[in-house]
């Protein structure tokens, strides 16, 4: 099922997820990135990492892996999930932790009634935009 969407014909957004490998520069980037290349192109790491965990590689050529291709729910999620991910756009933020926590706070006391959607995204939005100007 794909995500919904707020008007018929919008594209669905799904956040991106998954391991995350980060080169900083400096001593060691080399390495860092050789490391980097490996771990998400090398077919038997990728093949061998899907085995263990059951999440799709992050490549085209990890995703055409036979034992990829034919597990059923791994394809049809990055058809239909993985294809329309984006980056949050509060990752650029240093505070992106607790711009997050506050959006959740937020639709959490939506969902369980305590709030007025209207309301809740208000406060939210007001506590990100706080957050964000530190």
């Amino acid at each position: 099922m794909e995500r919904p969407v707020l008007k018929a014909g919008d594209t669905p957004q799904a956040l991106l997820w998954g391991g995350v490998i980060a080169i900083v520069k400096g001593k060691g980037q080399d390495a860092a990135t050789e490391f980097a290349l490996h771990t998400t192109t090398d077919r038997a790491t990728t093949s061998e990492y899907f085995a263990a965990r059951a999440l799709p590689p992050s490549t085209t050529a990890g995703l055409a892996a036979p034992e990829v291709a034919k597990d059923t729910f791994t394809t049809e999620w990055t058809r239909k999930i993985t294809s329309t991910a984006t980056g949050s756009p509060f990752w650029q933020f240093a505070q992106n932790a607790q711009i997050e926590e506050a959006v959740a706070k937020q639709v959490q006391a939506v969902l369980v009634g305590k709030s007025k959607p209207k309301d809740a995204m208000k406060q939210a939005g007001e506590e990100a935009a706080a957050l964000i100007k530190r």
